[in-house]
């Protein structure tokens, strides 16, 4: 059995998958989920980290509901009990297990001891760094990988730590960027749309979410250019056109800047024919 679960899956729960690098301290796999399926109850004997690229679902602790949807990191200690309900639409999710040596280096400093969840700009360039040293590995993808997922865990919960006190002006933007995905992002229109004056909103959201305004939008978009290129047909120009890109070259350097891989070379690697069934038995 490839995953360490330490209570039973059932054997209707198909899922198909990357395998990427592995050493005694990480492994990491892409995932596929089919629509509307149903992981029961169960935990993991190691801790991991989970960052849902396309779709998403809700995992269940008990009665609490956490919904992970795309751009959504989440760590998980070793042990926790849950349950996940895939969204109606195809979900795939990038997976790394912590293995012992790891853990022991992390867990000196407190992390990986609590569930964490965030979505944020920063952690979603990291994770699509790790995109392509998963899907095409190399000599020294194992030692990236795990660069990119230690980065990722002392800043999600570092910032679990102090989220009380943050404001509640990023998470407005945030939303107000989400809602206009396919512009250009102008700072004389988000001051309008708060009443705030725009350099003021602008060094809030970069000191919360690491990046700025302009970049959290390019981000968002790699995000759904990931999406639709796993899960449709439109051809790379259109995708282009539809997530306000100027043209299918400036899509190409951006897409290759977030994930280090073109489009068509991402949108291959997803094809079915990479992936494969996880045999859980």
């Amino acid at each position: 059995m490839i995953y360490a679960y330490s209570t039973p899956v059932a054997e209707e729960r198909q899922r198909y998958l990357i395998r990427g690098p592995q050493s005694d301290r990480l492994s990491s796999y892409i995932e596929r989920y089919r629509p509307c399926t149903s992981v029961p109850v169960h935990d993991h004997k190691t801790p991991y980290v989970s960052f849902v690229l396309v779709g998403g679902y809700d995992e269940w602790f008990g009665q609490q509901k956490y919904e992970c949807r795309e751009g959504t990191l989440t760590i998980h200690p070793a042990g926790d009990r849950h349950s996940n309900t895939i969204f109606g639409m195809p979900t795939r999710e990038m997976y790394f297990s912590i293995h012992p040596n790891l853990y022991s280096s992390l867990s000196q400093v407190g992390l990986l001891q609590t569930r964490t969840d965030t979505r944020r700009a920063d952690l979603s360039q990291l994770m699509q760094k790790a995109i392509r040293e998963v899907a095409e590995p190399d000599s020294l993808s194992v030692l990236i990988l795990e660069s990119l997922v230690v980065e990722a865990v002392v800043t999600a919960q570092r910032l679990a730590r102090t989220c009380c006190d943050a404001p509640r002006w990023p998470a407005r933007v945030e939303e107000y960027l989400r809602s206009h995905l396919h512009t250009e992002p102008c700072l004389g229109e988000v001051e309008r749309e708060f009443g705030r004056d725009g350099s003021y909103l602008a060094r809030i959201f970069r000191q919360h979410y690491g990046v700025t305004m302009g970049d959290f939008v390019r981000s968002l978009r790699v995000e759904q250019a990931l999406r639709m290129l796993s899960s449709t047909e439109q051809s790379i120009g259109e995708i282009s056109a539809e997530l306000g890109f100027s043209d299918q070259s400036h899509f190409g350097r951006v897409f290759r800047r977030h994930t280090g891989m073109t489009p068509l070379a991402y949108r291959k690697t997803t094809s079915n024919s990479r992936f494969r069934t996880l045999d859980l038995n």
